[in-house]
């Protein structure tokens, strides 16, 4: 689960409330791994299924990807009731992530569409073991208590107090709704996951190795967790310190305020603008682009009369107008704009717009090279 776009890829599936649900390409590595690792097992336990062992473990695999998908729908769809925009659902390798807009979000929510995934494989898992107990010995019975398994060690694992795991984002509500501060929450819920990289490195590496175990695939099933995880830690540590450094900072000390033209408003009202630059609206009103002194000196002076804005602007997509508030923290734009890949927004407050912000001017405070402004 995360609040990052991710670029499209992979097989398209369905879609859940609009959102694409995709299986990446890896995700076929980790069904190979699965069926090389449960195979033989079968086989040994089963010797009358022959070959078919090993399609019984394919089968296995699928139900693996099957508990991924419902735990990611959980979070889809808690995150749509809490008014938030899905972008993509993916199942790959690493198991799954779910992606989404998540500028507008608080602690209470942001813990209960992190729980939702878990609490799913929980409730899947019991019932699966429920269903097991009235079943006959056989393949089916087999499956449905690996269902089982999988989805209780599924929502153990995602529940383990650390980010990027789904426990780390209940770490990081509940250090954001004590302190405040949601970068400093995913600081200490980053470092939760550096924590848990050593009890896993501890576990399934060094004490295997001080045992004089060979390679096994446990060990390398733990040296991949533990990459993940660190990998995830390490990311959310940078985030929060990163994002911690214009927590202070409001929307007002960095927007700049620039008056609004029309489609056909004469391109010289916009060299006069002291602004030097104006929004753009549409017939309707709507704010759709920006239009700058830089882009009216290429024309010559004679033809600023006459020239409108619709020749020389630049159309903005609909996502670059964040609705903001002058005294909200800039990090309430800065995030949506990150989402978007976007370089300039547009902010609206009270239904017009206030001006724009540029990250040309985030990005000294972010970097450290420049103090927040007092």
């Amino acid at each position: 689960m995360s609040e990052a776009p991710v670029a499209a890829g992979g097989l398209l599936v369905g879609r859940i409330g609009g959102a694409p649900v995709r299986i990446g390409a890896s995700w076929l590595l980790l069904a190979a791994l699965v069926v090389i690792v449960i195979g033989p097992q079968i086989a040994q336990s089963r010797p009358d299924l022959g070959p078919l062992a090993y399609a019984v473990a394919l089968a296995s695999a699928v139900l693996l990807l099957v508990s991924v998908l419902l735990h990611e729908a959980a979070h889809a769809l808690t995150a749509r009731g809490a008014g938030l925009r899905v972008h993509a659902i993916v199942a790959d390798l690493w198991g799954g992530h779910t992606t989404f807009e998540g500028h507008s979000l608080r602690p209470g929510s942001a813990a209960v569409i992190a729980a939702a995934g878990p609490l799913t494989n929980a409730v899947l898992g019991v019932a699966s073991l429920v269903a097991e107990r009235g079943m006959t010995s056989g393949v089916p019975r087999h499956l449905v208590y690996g269902l089982a398994v999988s989805n209780l060690l599924l929502a153990g694992f995602n529940l383990l107090p650390g980010l990027p795991l789904d426990g780390g984002q209940l770490v990081e509500s509940a250090v954001w709704a004590a302190s405040g501060s949601r970068p400093r929450g995913t600081v200490v819920a980053g470092w939760c996951g550096r924590v848990l990289v050593l009890v896993v490195a501890i576990y399934w590496v060094a004490l295997p190795v001080l045992r004089g175990e060979g390679l096994s695939m446990s060990l390398v099933w733990g040296l991949l967790i533990a990459g993940f995880l660190w990998r995830g830690a390490t990311v959310a540590i940078q985030s929060g310190t990163v994002l911690g450094r214009i927590e202070s900072v409001r929307v007002a000390d960095l927007l700049i305020r620039v008056p609004g033209v029309t489609e056909t408003t004469a391109v010289e009202r916009v060299w006069a603008e002291p602004a030097g630059a104006a929004v753009v609206h549409d017939p309707s009103g709507a704010p759709v682009g920006l239009v700058t002194r830089q882009m009216v000196e290429q024309l010559p002076p004679e033809r600023r009369a006459t020239t409108p804005v619709s020749a020389v602007y630049v159309r903005m997509p609909p996502s670059w107008v964040v609705d903001a508030d002058p005294d909200d923290p800039v990090v309430d734009v800065v995030r949506p704009m990150a989402e978007a890949g976007l370089s300039l927004a547009a902010v609206r407050s009270g239904g017009r717009i206030a001006g724009v912000l540029r990250v040309e001017d985030v990005d000294p405070i972010l970097r450290g090279s420049a103090p927040p402004p007092r």
